[in-house]
């Protein structure tokens, strides 16, 4: 049975990561941010586009912050730049939003949520941390969810601007409470070990061995990525209405948390290398699929289930990357394996757009994603079992 420390710390992690995941609810804001700033689609696109390249950045360099800090004080510093965020966004400028929405706000989201892995990866015995880690990405997810209605909500009782601070303060409270739940748990994250776990020998990790990796994970996050940057307009270029378009982004966000929950428990189960293969063979045939689908009837649920493999995917891999380093380094290895995320997110969605215009449809754009799709799968399924990854039970 768990026990207390590990209660409180993974509820901690969850409690920061359903904040932070905030930063997803981007499409709430958009509109919003159009007008006060006078400015067009792609440069308000442009403040996400800045957070998603912060929240790379912050958990590159993670690593060298919980390694010298505690986590009650990671976690007070997380909940203090959302509050000097709203500061900055509170000139309505266009920059003011790039500055304190996508960069301060996307560097909290990004300490947040690469410390609650490596946080979680801390406080619980390995035969366990697949189910963590999948509950930590999927209270990410859900963040979004939450944040996704809780905004509209503000914005029409209080006003934008107004209802932009509370949903700050709200994120930074959370933040706060979590780091108050570290503190209580007593929980060492600076020295990591598993005392659960055998002793971990000594593996070689090459340069190739890693580049398999980096590349399984951008090849695998590629199509999920740029389904969440284009769902609505897919949907409407199949003469899908506003509220079916709605109502996929709500399904979308809600399968990706649903999805992180159930990955990593399979994981714990059955290994990483079966599930990731059955994720990505899926994905493939879902983006086959769509590229041919001409109904939003049929459009809608397959880009929910896109959606769902990426979530099923993202909650995997960092129990794979935790397997193969250790504990110990997880959070140094996860930090570089994730700029393969970055990557995706800032070429995926340009590159829909791209083939789009050009092609005056998304049947390119998604052969392209099943493609890759398939090569993630490749890579996985070239995994070695027994050389490295030792513990990752490659079945």
């Amino acid at each position: 049975p768990p026990n207390r420390k590990a209660v409180l710390s993974v509820s901690a992690c969850l409690m920061m990561t359903f904040a932070m995941g905030a930063l997803h609810a981007f499409s709430a804001l958009l509109e919003g941010i159009e007008r006060q700033a006078e400015v067009g689609r792609m440069a308000a696109s442009l403040v996400y586009s800045s957070g998603l390249i912060c929240v790379t950045v912050a958990v590159f360099f993670g690593h060298l912050l919980y390694r010298h800090w505690s986590a009650p004080r990671i976690a007070l510093l997380a909940a203090t730049l959302p509050l000097l965020g709203m500061g900055v966004v509170a000139h309505g400028s266009w920059l003011g939003w790039m500055v304190g929405h996508g960069v301060v706000f996307g560097l909290a989201s990004g300490v947040g949520y690469g410390f609650s892995l490596h946080a979680a990866s801390c406080a619980v015995p390995r035969q366990r941390r697949g189910t963590a880690l999948g509950a930590v990405t999927a209270f990410y997810a859900l963040g979004a969810i939450g944040f996704s209605l809780l905004y509209p909500a503000l914005f029409e009782w209080i006003g934008f601007q107004t209802g932009y601070g509370a949903g700050s303060v709200l994120i930074a409270l959370l933040a706060a409470g979590s780091a108050w739940l570290w503190h209580t748990s007593g929980l060492d994250t600076k020295s990591i070990g598993d005392s659960s776990a055998p002793p971990t020998p000594a593996l070689q990790h090459t340069t190739y061995d890693f580049l398999r990796l980096w590349l399984g994970y951008g090849t695998g996050v590629f199509a999920g990525l740029m389904v969440l940057g284009h769902a609505v307009p897919m949907i409407k270029a199949v003469d899908g209405s506003s509220v079916a378009a709605t109502t996929t982004l709500a399904c979308m966000s809600l399968g990706n948390g649903l999805a992180g929950l159930g990955a990593g428990w399979l994981a714990d189960r059955f290994g990483c290398k079966t599930p990731l293969l059955v994720i990505m063979l899926t994905s493939a045939l879902t983006l086959m699929s769509l590229s041919l689908a001409t109904k939003a009837a049929l459009v809608a649920p397959l880009i929910v289930l896109v959606s769902t493999c990426y979530g099923a995917f993202i909650a995997i891999y960092p129990t794979l990357v935790a397997t193969w380093f250790g504990a110990a380094r997880a959070a140094w290895a996860y930090g570089r394996v994730f700029t393969a995320w970055g990557l995706a997110g800032l070429a995926a969605p340009p590159l829909a757009g791209w083939l789009f215009e050009r092609t005056d449809g998304y049947g390119m754009p998604l052969m392209l994603a099943a493609l890759l799709a398939c090569g993630a799968g490749g890579i996985i399924a070239w995994f070695p079992k027994n050389s490295f990854f030792r513990y990752a039970t490659l079945r």
